[in-house]
Formats: C-alpha cells, structure tokens, sequence
C-alpha cells in the first residue's frame, strides 16, 4: 500500500421554523500520503486540519491503494462534532515594505491556524511618538516636548497588505502589533515589528505644520524661527499670509526625493532640526581649542556633541527609576499590611459565621413566638422568631460574602506582591545598567577631556614619541627579516647537500641504525637536535604506556556505570574475559599501541587522526602476522573502532560496511561479543540512513546478544535504539514499551538512590515536620458483632445474678424471721406449759398483746406452731431454689466469659485487624455545632465505619465498639437481604442516621437508636459512590453517570439527573443546590428551586461546569462564594463560583485526595499518603503537614479548637490547635414539654447535679430554648454557675463572719460590765470550766425543775442506756427527744410521707403546685429552722460544761467539728446542727 484517500461530507444545518434540516455537502477527496516525508505513507493515521468550528463532519471513510489499484471503502465512522472555534494563530512575516514621509506600508500572511472559522479582518495597532503642538520656546525636556498617541486601524478585509497614509514626517511610530480577527469575533495572539520612523517631511508638510500652529496660537503676535532660524516675534496675520503663499507656489506632487543628492536636503534637515530643538541646537557652541572662560560642561559639549542632553537623559531616567523602585516598595508593603487586616477580618467574620449558626440551630428548636437574642444587634433584643429567622439568614449571607470577598482581595494582594517584587527586581537591575552606563559615558567624557588637555598643553612631545615608536617597529621588522633570510638560507644549503649525496651515492647520508648514523652532525647544534630527538622518542614511548595505564582507568570507569547487580552478573557471565570489560587493550601480546592511540583521539573527536591510527595499527598487522592464520579478534574490535569513526563522521554507508566486516569477523570466531558490538553498530548506520525498519531488527538481534552476554548497559542501548526505531515507524505502543524497559534498566541505580533518599526524607519528616501537637490517639475497637451480643448478653446475666442475690438475700431475712418466730412460739408455749398462772398476755396470736387462758393459749399456739412450720419449710424450699439459681447464672456468666476471651484473642484480632476500614464517617451535625467530637450542643457522640459489606459504629471517646450492622448473602434466605451483599463504598453519617451505598447498587438507611434499617433504596444501576444528605433530602451518585435525589425519610427516588459523561465520584448538597464530580475530571454545580415550592425537583439546571482537574475528582465542596475541589493526583483547586475561574491550586498530596473542609482562611485535606495537610487558602501554601497516621486518611472534621481525623489503620488522633484543647461541656436546649426529673432520665444525671451546674434557683424561670449543661467537660472544673454560686457563699460567709465578730465583742462587753457590777473579774469563759455551773444556764434549766425546756421525765435518764438507745437510733434517746422535740416516731413518719410525697410530685409532669400552700409551708420552715439555729447554739454552748459532755449528743457533735471549723459552719451548711449530727450518726452505722 503506497497511497490512503479520505472522503467525507459536511452538515449544513438551515432552521425553517422551529425545524431544522439538514444539508450534506461532498468534500473532495484528500490523499493521504505526502512524499516530502521520510515515511511518506500514513500507514498508522492522518489528520484533518483546517476544519470548521461547531460543524458535524459524517461519512468519513478511507481506502488505500497498492499497484493494482483502489480498494474498497471502510465502514463510515459515527458523525463528529467539531468543538467551538479558538482563536487563530497570530499572523505570520509582518513586515514593512514601504516607508516615506507620509507613508508606511505593510504586508503579512495569513496565520497558520484559523481557529475555525474564517479570517474577516485584521486590526494594525500603533503608538505615535509626536511633538505636541503650542510648544512653549525654551522647553527642553523630552518629556514636555513629545506626547505618545496610540491608534488603531482596521484594514477591512482579510487581504494581507494595507498603507497607513497621512503620516508626519521624522516621527517615530512604535508598538506595532497586527491582530486577525475571525468571523466569530475571536482575536489572535498580536505580532510585532519593530519601531519605524518616517522620512524627513517635505517642505510642503513643514509649511502646512506651521500653518496649523500659527492658527492654534492665541494672541495677535507669535514666535517663530521658521523663516530666519532665529526666533522673532511676527504679526500673527502677516505671517500666516506669507506660510499660505508660499504653499500656493509648492506643488502637490512634491516629496523628499527633491532633496535627495542636493543641498536642499541638508537645508531640510537643518531647518527640521530648528523646529524640533530650536534654533540654538543648530547653531553650535563656537568656543576654541582652549575655550577661554569655557566650563566643564561646555567643554564636553565640544568634544563630545550631544553630552548636555545625553547627560540629562541619564540623570532623569536614574532618577525616574530610583522614583519607581520606591514606590513598587511602598506598594509590596501596602499588599502585605492589608493582607494582615484582611485574614485578622476573616478569622473574626468566622467567629461570628459560627455565632450565627449556633444562633440559628437554637431559632430552628424554639417553640414560642417571640424570643430574645443578643447575636444580630450585640445587646439583648426581643425579636419574633420569624423575624429572627430572616435577620439570622442575611447576616449570615453578607458574613459570608465578606468573606469571599476579603479572600478574593487577599489573593489578588498576594498575586500583585509577587508582581510588585518582579518589577522592582527589574527596576533595580535596570538601575544598576543605567547607573553603570551613566558611568562609563561620564569616564569617557573626562578621558576625552584629559586627552584634550594634554595634547593642547604640548602637541610636540606627542609628535616626537609616536615618530620614535615607528622608528623602534621598522627596526624591529628589519631585523625579523634578515634572521628568516638565515634560517630559509640554512635550510635550503642543507637540502642541497642531502639531494646531491643521494644523486652520488644512491641512498641518504647516514641510514644507519642510531640517530647519528641516520643524520649528518655538522655542528654543535645537530647533537643538541639529536639528543632532542631522543628525549621526544622516550617521551612518546612513556605516552603509550600512560595510554595503556588510562585504558584501565577507562575500563573501570565504564564498570562503575553498572549497578552491583548487573556488574555481578556480567563478571559471573562466561564470556566476560573475551569483552574488553574483562581485560584491557594493553594487556594483548601483540603491540596494540597504535589502536590506543587512535581511542584516545575518538574520544577527543579528532576522528582523521584516529582513523590514520587504526590504518597504521592494520599495516603493522599486515607485516607482522601470517597471511594464513591472521588475529581475527583484533581485526574484529579493529574494524569496529573503524565503524565508529565512520557514524561520528555521519558516513553511514562506510559505517555499515565496516561493521559488516566486524560481523563476518565474528561469525568466523563465533564471538558473541563481536556480533552485539557489530550489530549495534549496523543498527545505528541503518537508523541514521533511515532504514527503520532494519534498524529495528539489528537492534533486537544486538540486544539478544547483549543478553547472552550479560551486558545490562549495552542491553539499554539495544532498547533505546529499538524505541526509536518504533517512534521513526509511528508505532507510538511499542516505543512505549521499550522505552520502559530501557529506563528501567539505565535508572535502576538511580531509582534506588532515589528511593533511599524517599525513605530518609519520609523519616526525618516524621521526626522533625511535624507541625501540630497531636492529641488523644484513640484505637477503633476491632471485634465481631457475636461479642457485642456476648457483652450485652454478659451485662443482663450480671443484672440478673444481681437482682436474684438480692431476693436471696431477702428470702434468707424471710427464712430467719420465720425461725425467730419459731422460737418465740417455742419459748412462750413452754412458758404456758410450766405456769401457774390461769392467764397469760401473748402478741404471737394477733401480733398485738392479748390476754388469754393458758389452755387456750397452749392450743393456739400449738396450731400457731403447725402453721410456722409449714411455712419454714416452704421459706427454706424457696432459698435453695434461689441459690440453685444463682449457681446456674453463675456457671453460665463463666462459660459466657470463656467465649469472650476466645472473641478477644489474638488470633481473632489479627482477623479482625487485616479487614480495612474501607470507609469512614463522622457527623457532620458535630461540625455545624463547632464541637467535631459531639460532646456539645445534643451532638452525636459516634463514628461510623465499613468494612467488606457490615456497617459498625463506635465510641468517639473510647473507640469502643458499640453497635453493629452486619451484610448479608445473596440467597441466603427467603426474601430481601438484610443487608449489603457486597462491598460497601461510601457511608454518610448525619444526625442519628447512617447511609451506606455498595457495589451491589442499593442504598440503605440504618438507624443507631433503634438499632434497625429503615429503608432501601434502588435504582441505580452501578456501584453507588458517593452520597450526601440535607435537612430535605438525600442524594446520590454512582458509576453508571447518574444523579439520584432521594426522600431520605421513605427511601423514594424523588429525581434522576444525566449530566457526567463517567462516573460521578463525589458530591455535595444543600436547600437549593447541590455540586457534584466526575471521573472525567468535570465539576458541575446545579440549582433547584425550594422544597416547598419544587417538591419533586422538576426544575433543576446545570449552572456551571468548572474543567481544570486533568484527572478524577475525588472530593468537592461548596461555599457561598467558591468552591473546593481535590482530584486523584493530590491537587487542590479553589474556584471562583461567579465566573468559573481557578482562584488557586496547590499540590498537597502525593495520591488521591479522600476528604476536606475549609473556612475563611485555611483548608485541611487528607490523602492516602497517611497525611493530613493545613493550606493557607489564599495563598495555596502548604502551612502544616500532620503526619502520624498508618494508613490512608479518609475522613476529618475540625473546629476552633481541633482537628478529628480518621484512617483506615483503624484509629482516631485528635490534633490540636496550637494549644492544649479544652473538651466542651454537653448542653440540652430545653424544649416545650420538658423538666427536669425527663431531663435527668435521658442523660442519666442525677436532678441535684444539673440544678448545681446550671445555677437552677426557680424551675418556673426556665425558658424554651435555654441551654443547660448535662454533661461538663471537664469534672474537676466548676462550671459558671458553680463558680458564681461558691463567690456568692463565700461574700455569705464573709459578711457573717463579721456580724459574729460584732456580737461576740458586745457579749464580751457585757459580761465583763456584769463582773465589775457583782464585784468579779472574768478573766475567762466560765463555761469552759467544768466545775463552774451557772443556774441561769440552758444547762442548769435542763438538769433542774425550774423553767425547764422540756418535761422532767425525758431528763431522767441512765448514762449506760443513753449509750445502747443512741447505737439503734431509738426515738427514746435524749439526742433523739432532743432532735425531734419531743414527737413520736408516728408524727415524724408523716413528716417523711410529706417529704417523698413532694419528691414524687416534682416527677410529675403533671403536678400543679398549690402555691399559697407552698408559700405558708416555707414561711413556717424557715421560722423553725431560725429557732431551732438559735436553740442548737445554747444546747451544745451548755453542754461543754456537762458532766456528760463526751457521750452526749451536742459532746459527740462538738468533738466531731473540733479544731476543724466552727460548729456554726456546718449548722448553716445542713439546715440545723442535729440534721448533720443525724447524717454522722448514719455515716457512723
């Protein structure tokens, strides 16, 4: 086949209506084979250039031919859509082919590509260099004098040549730039040329220039030098007269060829000059040689024309430089500083977007109408929650687009620094050039100046020196000539001689064997050349041995090449002594010198001299060896070299005919050595002639031989010659793979090297970078879901031991009081029996005293007896059931323990262990409460997580294993699964749901709290990859393209969306949008209306497609302004939701990207490189590195105090935030139908604890909405409330304090007024004296009749009865009477009922207090409680003077609180002093 030919058509597609039909149009037929190429034919595929844009193509067919003739048509290929027009190439040889004064005309060609679609025009862009017009006179700076005017021409069609006509003369134009222009309104790439600047003008146009600027100037008079060229001032009338008469005699036709060859022209010029500079820049300076009174400057002028102005230039373009790279500072600084405010303003917005939320999740739970809050205004505010809805929504809206906006300025600031430093490192070096300049041209114009001086000063010495240095060089000249006249002559006398002693004696004079002999010594001279002649031939003999020494060192040299490996297996190889890696040229028997010499000059490059080496080395062989039985090995590696030479040259013929030498030389010897060298070198002549094909099976022929003899390195190159041999035939697969294999072997020391410095950086990376203090590190319990139930099961099991231990430990009272009762009715009936009396009381009949006659007491209590004992057997049957059951529970409970340990060892945890955690899921309702662990604000406190097809849930805290959702089995039962029958790929934790999506295309819903699936949802129809879930919905993709919204509480599809051309790899959603990734590297955001008004998602469109990821995207997530995205290659990219654009991207994971979350200022990511990575989010800079983790990466959360991150190594590591974070406290959001006793139930927090944490006073002041703490964070730390509630007690105890103090120095007072009244001194209390007993005493009234506090007969009392009655807490005791102030154990037993009675009615959702009653029961309480104060004080005062102080009640209190604290303290503490004596009597047994 030498020849291809493709046909097609082309759709044209004409709109009738609402129809469109379309038209198709045969395209001639385009052969395929261009004979310009080395591979003419398109054997593997051609392409079709300058197609239209956006037009179908169809009926593209192809067929060959071959020297029969045409074959047949191949299959028409599907039509093709061409994409959307580019802009074209930039037009090609932009030139200038005419310029005059008023006149510059251009050509070009067309661009190369059009982009498709039709060039329509082109537009010439340009920069005019003009003087302004109404210049002042004496203006002198450039600046003042020229303006720059830009212009834009369009040519109007697409030819390629246009005239910009009516151009100013001697004017540069620069900043040429040429534009195509399409039919689609795309622009090309501009094309320059370089500054162009007209002709002089004609006189003509400097007469019509000064005519416009004579009727421009106000004023009758004006100034000019046109005429004179010197300026004078003129009637403005009279001189405009004259300008326009002498324009009417100047023809029309009139240009500056007039001037060329004349003297005009440099009239022209010089009067042009005047009108540029002014008269006095024509008229010269005029000083002398001398100068006379001249300056420096004005010397300079002189000898250097144009120094004052070039001296300018300089000093202003330094100054404007130094101007400017000042300015680029202060610019870098105002970036930097502003950047600073911006990121302070975005990390306090954040902090109030978080505020906001909070604020918003407590509006969602209140129930009322109109609430307080203090978060939209700063200050408490009552607000309808509706109101505070909407507020809530706006704030939160404008926080977050302060935010983006901010971010968007910081990377724009960032983006302009990086500018800023640019340009001022170019301003500086172009400073230091113009600096350098100034200062050469300033050391140029003082030499000139010196020069100047000293050849004024004396012009004679100066003549006289340059006179004598000619002298000394035609001396010199003379005497050069006449000593090569001596040496010409020397020589030609001795060649005379040489030929006449030849012509008589038939041969040359001395052809001896020493030099001597060989030559004619004349003179001292000719020994001198002998011996030098010697000197050379030693020299040149220890040459050759130092080229044999450099041999070896080269032999070395190309060993270390090879890894150890390969140089082991070469050394091991049998023919690794015939290779000239085993031995070395100089090694040989025969004299190999010439060949040595000539590699030294092959790897110089001087191939002529190598070459005449090995010449010299193959004559040598000629003469010494036998025609017969030549050295063939030599001759081998001789015409080898040779072939070398040859290639180097590019003699590829020579080349191949040499090598074809070496491989007969080879196959006469059968050296395998010599075939790989002669057929690499074959291969390379054919490559380098073209011969591809041939090329490529020498190569494979050299690289087989390379393999039998163990060379790895020349293997390499067979692989690399074969590649190219591939590319050269377009066979782009099995270049491919020769190249890998070529590579793999010529890299394989340096992949390990550099997989050595892989592992060590990775290494020192974990000791030294990592950059964040980690925290708790928390194990995932790792255990099947048979020892949940065994655990569970072993718990009930306990409970029941418990609760039957308890009963048995009741039934054992039972059975004693049975037997106790036994005796009683032993005892009494044998009292009956022995007595003499006719009656007896007993309390065994009817359990009160009675009365009755003996007989019939005996007979009573003898059926009394029969009844008991009947009963003590049924009691004692019961007890040993009991035990027996306890024993059974009890062997069960042990046999239970047995299997855990076997679900515990450790060979079930290896088991366990090698199934990964395929997927992660923490909850995101933890983030949006800024607590990722869920210990606050009603958060989950659980991780999900799947492994092969069972869902697991475990603590957060302790990795505990708490619940699991085990898969099922296709077919293992009747019915639908249970669960997953294959592998689970994505899970989704949200509130008190789990969602999980397998590969067997189903979604299911499972429910933590009440441990079962709710629903399953198909209808996709490949593996489910991603899902995501909203307050209304849940949504889903998959790997068959699709998009499916769900009713995430019935599992109903809701809608399918098409869109992604491959699978859809990751998502997210929210009220009205939701964002999705492709594999196909593709992001697409999409908008939906509300639920409420769109129920059924019917409208949903595709808002925007954001293309930038080269590869799958494997995460993606969205913000109000911009959107995140990471892909399979580890990068990140920030997009711009407004317009599409990549704001940033950043590299920040060697592998796929798993998860991110961002916030105002700062992005975290993990990837299963085992990393998690901090990124400043304006700048893409990588700010931490967190490293510590085994496995991939694949779920974090974080908030303003921590990072949570989980892998698939099983373990959870919290990292903190620059310090040391605080666990926050759990918080409930009291709600409409709750109190405290549902509240104490649902967290299982006692109702004393939760009043004390939250600072309870009125449970009637508590509000919906109001959050109380039901968990602290921190146990040894007091919550607010607790602190505020210790300052009040302690400001209480204070203030006490000093009343106690007052009434202590007032009693003090008055006793001791009462002392000097009776006549004594109190020097001490006398009621620490025990002997001193005052009757006025409570003591005294106590003991005494007189005005006794209470009735002489509790008073009567026995020391060691007083003892036994206060050890049973008897109600008969003085501490007892005391205590209860003489009621019965009846009356305080109502007291009690009252008191549990209150207990059970604030349990009661349902109780309504009787609150006057309430009222007067407090009022009566607190009067009882200030009596009896006052009462317990004066009872334990006296009774330090009692003699039976240490066995009393107020002895035994007193000592308990002695040297402790006061014994007030501790009254007040409990309510009254006896209360606590009471507790201690408990406490005490």
């Amino acid at each position: 086949v030498f020849d291809y030919e493709i046909s097609y058509k082309v759709c044209h597609v004409e709109k009738v209506g609402k129809r469109e039909i379309r038209h198709y149009t045969d395209m001639p037929p385009l052969l395929c084979s261009r004979w310009v190429l080395k591979p003419p034919v398109a054997s593997y595929g051609f392409m079709l250039e300058d197609l239209e844009a956006n037009k179908e193509y169809s009926n593209i067919v192809i067929r060959c031919r071959n020297k029969i003739g045409w074959g047949p048509q191949s299959k028409p290929l599907d039509p093709i859509q061409t994409l959307e027009a580019v802009p074209p190439t930039c037009p090609l040889f932009f030139s200038c082919v005419k310029c005059t004064s008023a006149i510059i005309a251009f050509t070009w060609g067309e661009p190369a590509n059009e982009g498709g679609s039709p060039i329509v025009d082109y537009v010439i862009t340009y920069t005019e260099v003009a003087l302004k017009d109404n210049q002042e006179v004496g203006v002198k700076s450039e600046a003042e004098k020229y303006e720059e005017i830009e212009h834009e021409v369009s040519v109007g069609g697409s030819h390629c040549y246009h005239s910009l006509l009516d151009l100013r003369g001697d004017t540069n134009f620069k900043n040429w730039e040429i534009r195509a222009v399409t039919e689609c309104g795309l622009k090309s790439e501009p094309t320059t040329h370089a500054p162009i600047r007209t002709k002089f003008p004609t006189r003509r146009q400097l007469v019509q220039k000064e005519i416009l600027r004579t009727k421009q100037t106000q004023g009758e008079f004006i100034d000019s030098d046109f005429y004179q060229g010197f300026v004078q001032r003129e009637e403005k009338l009279d001189y405009l007269g004259r300008l326009e008469e002498e324009l009417a005699t100047l023809p029309e036709d009139f240009d500056e060829s007039l001037f060329v060859g004349s003297e005009g022209q440099k009239k022209a010029k010089k009067r042009w000059g005047k009108l540029k500079f002014g008269a006095a820049a024509s008229r010269g300076l005029g000083y002398g040689a001398h100068g006379g009174g001249a300056t420096e400057e004005q010397v300079n002028e002189q000898l250097m024309p144009g120094f004052t102005r070039r001296k300018t230039q300089f000093t202003y373009r330094i100054k404007q430089l130094e101007e400017e790279i000042d300015q680029l500072e202060v610019d870098k600084n105002d970036a930097v500083s502003n950047r600073s405010y911006l990121t302070y303003q975005m990390g306090h917005m954040q902090t109030r977007i978080i505020a906001l939320q909070a604020e918003m999740d407590r509006v969602a739970t209140f129930k009322g109408e109109d609430i307080n809050s203090d978060v939209i205004h700063g200050t408490d505010q009552r607000f309808t929650v509706e109101k505070l809805k909407s507020d809530l929504i706006v704030e939160l809206e404008n926080a977050q687009g302060s935010i983006a906006a901010w971010k968007q300025e910081v990377i724009h600031g960032d983006r302009m620094k990086i500018e800023f430093a640019k340009k001022r490192q170019k301003k500086i070096e172009a400073l230091k050039e113009r600096r350098a300049a100034y200062k050469s041209f300033m050391n140029q114009a003082k030499r000139s100046r010196k020069f100047n001086s000293r050849f004024n000063k004396d012009s004679g010495d100066f003549k006289e020196k340059y006179f004598e240095r000619w002298c000394e060089n035609a001396q010199t000249r003379v005497r050069v000539r006449n000593v090569m006249l001596k040496v010409w002559g020397d020589q030609s006398s001795r060649f005379k001689k040489a030929a006449w002693h030849k012509w008589v004696f038939g041969s040359h004079a001395g052809a001896g064997g020493t030099l001597e002999d060989k030559y004619q010594i004349i003179s001292a001279g000719g020994k001198l050349l002998v011996k030098n002649e010697e000197g050379r031939m030693e020299n040149i003999k220890d040459m050759a041995d130092v080229l044999v020494k450099l041999t070896e060192v080269q032999k070395d040299a190309k060993l270390g090449q090879y890894t150890r490996k390969q140089r082991d297996a070469l050394e091991k190889n049998i023919h690794f002594g015939e290779s000239e890696l085993g031995h070395t040229l100089g090694s040989y028997e025969r004299d190999l010198a010439h060949m040595i010499q000539g590699d030294a000059f092959l790897n110089i490059r001087k191939y002529d001299e190598a070459m005449q080496c090995y010449h010299r080395q193959l004559e040598q062989m000629k003469e010494e060896d036998d025609p017969n039985e030549p050295d063939v090995k030599v001759l081998a590696m001789l015409y080898g070299r040779k072939g070398k030479v040859e290639l180097a040259r590019r003699a590829w013929d020579r080349a191949i005919l040499d090598y074809e030498r070496q491989r007969s030389l080879a196959t006469e010897i059968s050296s395998d050595v010599e075939w790989a060298g002669a057929f690499m070198g074959l291969g390379e002549g054919y490559l380098g002639k073209g011969d591809y094909q041939n090329s490529r099976v020498l190569f494979e022929q050299a690289m087989l031989k390379c393999i039998v003899i163990g060379d790895k390195v020349r293997q390499a190159r067979a692989y690399r010659g074969i590649q190219v041999s591939y590319e050269r035939l377009h066979n782009p697969l099995y270049a491919a793979r020769f190249k890998e294999k070529a590579d793999k072997l010529v890299m394989e020391n340096q992949n390990r090297i550099v997989d050595a410095f892989t592992v060590m950086e990775d290494l020192r990376a974990r000791l030294i970078d990592t950059t964040a203090n980690m925290g708790e590190v928390i194990q995932m319990e790792r255990i099947t879901a048979g020892c949940i139930r065994m655990r569970a099961d072993r718990v009930k099991l306990e409970e029941k031991i418990e609760a039957a231990e308890e009963r048995h430990e009741e039934q054992l009272k039972a059975v004693r009081q049975v037997d106790e009762l036994l005796l009683k009715i032993d005892n009494q009936l044998e009292e009956a029996k022995t007595t003499d009396k006719d009656e007896m009381t007993s309390a065994l009949i009817h359990e009160k005293e009675q009365v009755f006659e003996v007989e019939e007491l005996k007979m009573r209590l003898a059926e009394k007896r029969k009844r008991v004992v009947v009963d003590q057997e049924e009691q004692n049957r019961r007890e040993r059931r009991m035990k027996q059951d306890i024993i059974n529970k009890k062997d069960d409970l042990a046999g239970l323990e047995q299997d855990l340990m076997v679900e515990q060892g450790p060979l079930m945890q290896q088991v366990m262990k090698a199934r990964i955690l395929r997927c992660i899921g923490l909850n995101p309702s933890n983030t949006a409460g800024n607590e990722v662990t869920g210990t606050a604000t009603g958060g989950i406190e659980y991780v999900a997580g799947a492994e092969t097809n069972n869902v697991t849930v475990y603590d957060i805290h302790t990795g505990d294993l708490k619940l699991v959702f085990s898969g099922d089995e296709e077919g293992r039962h009747v019915g639908e699964p249970l669960g997953h029958t294959s592998v689970i790929t994505c899970i989704l934790f949200h509130d008190a749901k789990i969602y999980t999506g397998s590969m067997d295309t189903s979604i299911m819903c499972w429910d933590i709290e009440t441990e079962e699936r709710e629903w399953v949802g198909l209808g996709h129809e490949a593996t489910v990859t991603c899902i995501y879930v909203d307050a209304f919905k849940l949504i889903s993709g998959a790997a068959d393209t699709k998009i499916i919204i769900w009713d995430k509480e019935t599992g109903l599809m809701q809608k399918l969306v098409h869109g992604h051309s491959r699978g859809v790899s990751c998502i997210q959603c929210g009220p009205t949008w939701f964002v999705s990734g492709g594999t196909e590297g593709e992001v697409r955001v999409w908008n939906h209306l509300p639920v409420a008004e769109d129920p059924k998602y019917k409208l949903i469109k595709c808002k925007r497609r954001l293309k930038g990821h080269g590869c799958k995207v494997t995460v993606v997530k969205y913000g109000k302004l911009e959107i995140i995205s990471g892909d399979a290659e580890g990068k990140i990219i920030v997009w711009w939701l407004k317009t599409g654009d990549i704001v940033q991207k950043c590299q920040a994971h060697k592998g796929v990207v798993t998860d991110l979350q961002f916030d105002a200022t700062k992005i975290v990511s993990s990837g299963v490189d085992h990393n998690l990575q901090v990124i400043d989010i304006t700048t893409g800079e990588v700010l931490q590195t967190l490293r510590g983790h085994e496995g991939p990466v694949v779920g974090l959360a974080f908030d303003t105090l921590q990072i949570l991150s989980a892998s698939s190594d099983g373990t959870l590591r919290h990292w903190e935030w620059g310090s040391a974070s605080k666990r926050a406290d759990k918080l409930h959001l009291y709600d409409s139908g709750d109190n405290l006793a549902k509240i104490s139930r649902k967290y299982k927090v006692p109702i004393a604890d939760i009043i004390r944490w939250n600072g309870i006073t009125d449970v009637k002041k508590m509000y919906i909405g109001q959050k109380l703490i039901v968990q602290k964070g921190n146990p040894d730390e007091p919550t607010e409330a607790e602190l505020k509630a210790a300052t009040k007690k302690e400001q209480n105890r204070q203030r006490e304090a000093k009343v106690d103090e007052k009434i202590k120095l007032a009693m003090k007072k008055a006793e001791e007024e009462m002392a000097k009244a009776n006549g004594n001194t109190l020097d001490a209390d006398p009621l620490a004296i025990d002997s001193y007993l005052e009757k006025a005493t409570m003591a005294s009234r106590l003991q005494s009749d007189q005005g006794a506090l209470l009735p002489v007969e509790y008073l009567e009392i026995d020391e060691e009865e007083e003892k036994e009655k206060n050890k049973h807490n008897d109600f008969t005791s003085l501490a007892a009477r005391i205590k209860n102030t003489g009621k019965t154990k009846n009356q305080l037993r109502v007291k009690v009922d009252v008191k549990k009675q209150w207990e059970q009615n604030v349990q009661n959702t349902e109780y309504k207090p009787d609150r006057l009653a309430i009222a007067d029961q407090m009022g009566l309480f607190i009067l009882h409680q200030v009596v009896d104060e006052f009462v317990q004080r004066d009872v334990v005062k006296e009774a330090m003077a009692n003699d039976m102080f240490n066995e009393s009640l107020g002895g035994r209190f007193f000592n308990y609180g002695k040297g402790k604290r006061p014994i007030y303290k501790a009254a007040r503490r409990f309510g009254n002093a006896l209360d606590y004596a009471r507790e201690e009597d408990v406490k005490n047994g």
